[in-house]
């Protein structure tokens, strides 16, 4: 009996109390929260570690003592509240737009002093006038907890990719007057030893749809394919813990598109071993699973008498001649012409996809190909051999080339897209 009411209470907290299906989605722009952010770099070069850059469209995180960068944000909480119904879950999307080095961890720390985000700009190849007194600089940054991590996400070499942060322990703290509202820190892990560059668009960017935004509950409600785990310290703390959670079983490919949830880590199982094991503050979305049967077990750590994790998975379809059921589908033509590809003649249809989206098939006769949102280079090269599937494009319009086969006077393209729910503005 006991068993069973844990169960239910653990069903209501999970799949109720943390993801309702009467949430509502919203997401913010800078004006609409007052969100404030700049970068400070250390660099002496031109005076740079003087300078103050808020009105630049870009910011970013570099490593290296002498070239170091981080990036501070802050957000007008009486504004979210007037805006949000609840707080629930609050995110801090940014989207790179350049990443050097391996998979970067990128850490979220409290800020704890006042600061004053300025109003320079970067001049290039000029040295830079020193930030009159008061505003924000590599040499007048404000205090930082750099004991405590809120949250943490990761950067690829991937353009344009969105990139979350769960924010929602910071914004609770910072609405319950528990820590005054300063704003936060984003700073890359090893920064003192690391090689690497993110740069991400500020809420100066010239492309408004790359924004740094604030998203309110936007939950998997949407989600087909959940995957949760709970686990409560018993004596002994772990060793004698309940564990719950429910069997999740694919049958194709899927790809992990969401995680929420408070937990120290977590591990992902099938046919009895661990198959995917993610550590404290990391996150598993953008990894692919096989078809199988899963369990989710969340880690309890040494400081969480509970913990619970919930995984959104979409399932990746089989690639079929036509794609003749997919309701969100994009295709492309390309015939020869005199000269080969220098006249071609190209054919593609669009596709909006208002709130992002994931390739979940494939068809067509083709060596390669190319997604485009009407700039000078593709947004995604899927190259001979590779399949696009998996694959998660932002918010955006886009268009698909096909690449020829030797000796092949038509390629053509048709993808089927997994879209994601519309963030309301």
């Amino acid at each position: 009996m006991k068993r069973q009411l844990l169960f239910q209470s653990v069903f209501c907290l999970i799949l109720f109390c943390m993801v309702p299906t009467e949430m509502m989605a919203d997401t913010f722009e800078p004006d609409d929260v007052g969100l404030q952010d700049v970068d400070v770099y250390e660099y002496t070069y031109q005076n740079w570690d003087n300078a103050n850059w808020a009105k630049w469209g870009s910011m970013s995180l570099k490593s290296k003592p002498g070239t170091r960068r981080r990036t501070y944000i802050w957000i007008d909480i009486n504004m979210l509240q007037a805006r949000a119904t609840n707080l629930n879950r609050v995110e801090l999307v940014l989207h790179t737009y350049l990443a050097t080095g391996s998979k970067i961890k990128i850490n979220i720390f409290r800020v704890t002093s006042p600061w004053n985000a300025g109003t320079g700009t970067y001049h290039s190849g000029q040295t830079e006038p020193s930030a009159p007194s008061g505003e924000i600089t590599w040499n007048n940054q404000p205090g930082w907890d750099a004991q405590n991590i809120w949250s943490s996400s990761f950067a690829e070499k991937k353009e344009r990719v969105p990139i979350r942060f769960d924010i929602t322990k910071l914004v609770a703290s910072w609405v319950s007057g528990e820590v005054p509202n300063y704003g936060l820190v984003l700073v890359g892990e090893n920064e003192s030893s690391a090689n690497y560059q993110v740069v991400f668009d500020s809420s100066e960017s010239s492309k408004s749809e790359f924004f740094p935004r604030i998203a309110v509950n936007e939950s998997s409600s949407e989600c087909l394919n959940k995957l949760w785990g709970t686990q409560v310290a018993g004596e002994g703390h772990a060793r004698n813990a309940i564990l719950d959670g429910n069997r999740l079983t694919l049958n194709n490919q899927g790809v992990i598109v969401s995680q929420s949830g408070e937990h120290a880590g977590y591990a992902i199982w099938s046919a009895g071993r661990a198959v995917l094991t993610v550590n404290e503050g990391g996150t598993s979305v953008g990894n692919q699973l096989p078809a199988g049967e899963y369990t989710v077990i969340a880690g309890l750590g040494d400081r969480l008498r509970k913990s619970s994790i919930l995984l959104c998975i979409e399932e990746l379809g089989d690639v079929s001649d036509d794609l003749g059921d997919c309701q969100s589908k994009l295709s492309g033509k390309q015939t020869k012409g005199w000269g080969h590809t220098k006249n071609a003649e190209t054919v593609s249809k669009k596709i909006t996809l208002q709130g992002g989206g994931t390739i979940i098939s494939e068809a067509g006769n083709y060596d390669s190909y190319s997604l485009w949102d009407g700039g000078t280079q593709p947004v995604l090269y899927v190259p001979p051999g590779e399949s696009g599937v998996g694959r998660t494009l932002p918010p955006g319009t886009y268009s698909v080339l096909p690449g020829f086969k030797r000796n092949q006077d038509v390629a053509t393209v048709t993808l089927c897209f997994s879209e994601r729910p519309r963030v309301l503005p």
